[in-house]
């Protein structure tokens, strides 16, 4: 974890933000001082807050795309659900 190799070899991915904690802890009078810190080491190791916003960027464009499923029009004339209705009834 804190060590500072990745799992292939080379620095871990977190190491710069593990080494940045802990020199604030090592200056701190008071270790609430550090909390950025820990908070940017905790969220690189989870990716917590990153999840959470690709998952809600998901959810958005999928609620978008039944949106403008619904509002589209071809051509001005036809909704796409009735163009798609009358290409399936002239099969």
């Amino acid at each position: 974890m804190a060590s500072g190799f990745g799992a292939m070899g080379g620095q871990g991915r977190c190491f710069t933000f593990w080494r940045d904690f802990e020199e604030c802890v090592s200056v701190a009078p008071h270790a609430e001082q550090c909390l950025d810190f820990q908070f940017d080491y905790i969220e690189c190791l989870h990716r917590q807050r990153a999840n959470g916003m690709y998952k809600q960027m998901v959810e958005d464009m999928r609620q978008n795309e039944e949106k403008s499923d619904k509002d589209v029009s071809l051509f001005g004339f036809f909704t796409k659900s009735s163009a798609e209705n009358g290409a399936k009834a002239e099969h």
